[in-house]
């Protein structure tokens, strides 16, 4: 079980950054007069798409008809997703 749903959520990871852990490097490389307002505001963006994920993903999960414990696996797995994601926006 633990394998499917560490597969089932991965098909949703990429939901969890969406390519924003490149935009600050990017941007920073061009100008780094704006480092305060750019990393504020791909903090916040990363939030608030880590937040729709996760209910998305949870959505997903419940209408799919999942025993309760696979069900709890999946939740336990995507706050591992976003534990993760925020973990490693430092690294951008």
């Amino acid at each position: 079980m633990l394998n499917f749903v560490t597969y089932f959520c991965s098909l949703f990871q990429v939901l969890f950054d969406f390519g924003i852990s490149q935009l600050p490097t990017r941007e920073l490389a061009r100008d780094l007069s704006r480092s305060r307002e750019l990393v504020g505001n791909v903090e916040c963006l990363k939030i608030i798409i880590t937040f729709i994920s996760s209910f998305l993903l949870g959505i997903i999960a419940l209408t799919s008809h999942f025993d309760r414990v696979t069900n709890w696996a999946i939740l336990l797995t995507t706050l591992a997703f976003t534990i993760n994601r925020r973990a490693m926006a430092p690294l951008s």
